[in-house]
C-alpha cells in the first residue's frame, strides 16, 4: 500500500515517493544499528538491499484465451524485424524465450540466457510500461523493473577489447531513464503492440509515460 495520498499522482509519483520514504526509513534504521553497535561500522553498503517478490517475470493476463501465447509469438518476431531485440545470440534468443518472461514464474534468469535488447533503454521501459498500463499483463508496481532487468540484457563494447559484451539492466535506473532519439521508434513500438493486440479485444490507451 501507498504510505502517501494516492489520488493526485502519477502512477511514476508514487512510487518515487515510495521510494523516498523507505529511504528515510532505513536510513534511521542504520543510525540506531550505529548507535547499539557503535564498535561496528556500518554503512549503507554493508546490508543488501532486496526484496521479497512472488514472481521474477511477468504474468500473462490472457493466458486462458491465449494459451499458446501466440501475442507474445508475434510481438518478439516484430520486435527483431525492427531492430529492438537482438536477432544472433551465443545462447539463441527465440519467441520461447521471449514467451517464457510473461509466464510469471519466479526463477531468475542467468545473465546469458535473457532477452538481448538492442534498442535503448527508454524504448525498452516505453514496451514494459505500455504492456503494464494496458492490463496485457501484470506485475507487482514496485518490483517491474527488478523483473524487467531478470527478463532483458543489453549489449555494450568493452572499451579494452572493442568486443560486444552482455550485460545487466539496473532496476534502479528506469524510474530516471527519459526518452532519447527517434521518437518514430517509440510509435513503432506502440504500432506493434497495438497491431497485435487487437484480436485480445484490447483498445489501448492513448497516453502512455
Amino acid at each position: 500500500m501507498p504510505f502517501i495520498k494516492t489520488e493526485p499522482l502519477t502512477n511514476e509519483q508514487i512510487y518515487k515517493a515510495n521510494e523516498q520514504f523507505l529511504n528515510r526509513k532505513y536510513k534511521n534504521l542504520i543510525k540506531i544499528l550505529d548507535e547499539v553497535n557503535n564498535d561496528v561500522s556500518i554503512s549503507d553498503k554493508s546490508i543488501p538491499r532486496t526484496r521479497n517478490i512472488d514472481y521474477l517475470t511477468f504474468r500473462y493476463r490472457y493466458s486462458e484465451k491465449d494459451k499458446q501465447l501466440s501475442f507474445f509469438t508475434n510481438l518478439y518476431s516484430s520486435l527483431v524485424m525492427n531492430k529492438f531485440i537482438e536477432e544472433n545470440t551465443p545462447n539463441g534468443n527465440n519467441a520461447n524465450k521471449f514467451k517464457a518472461l510473461f509466464k510469471g514464474g519466479n526463477e531468475k534468469i542467468e545473465l546469458e540466457n535473457r532477452i538481448i535488447w538492442i534498442g535503448s533503454d527508454f524504448q525498452l521501459k516505453f514496451l514494459i510500461q505500455n504492456l503494464l498500463d494496458n492490463q496485457i499483463v501484470e506485475s507487482e508496481f514496485a518490483n517491474r523493473w527488478l523483473i524487467t532487468s531478470n527478463c532483458f540484457s543489453k549489449l555494450t563494447k568493452n572499451k579494452e577489447t572493442k568486443e560486444r559484451e552482455i550485460i545487466e539492466f539496473v532496476p534502479e535506473k528506469f524510474p530516471k531513464t527519459t526518452a532519447k532519439g527517434n521518437k518514430q521508434k517509440l510509435n513503432k513500438i506502440r504500432t506493434i503492440i497495438e497491431s497485435h493486440s487487437k484480436y485480445l479485444g484490447i483498445k489501448l490507451k492513448k497516453d502512455i509515460l
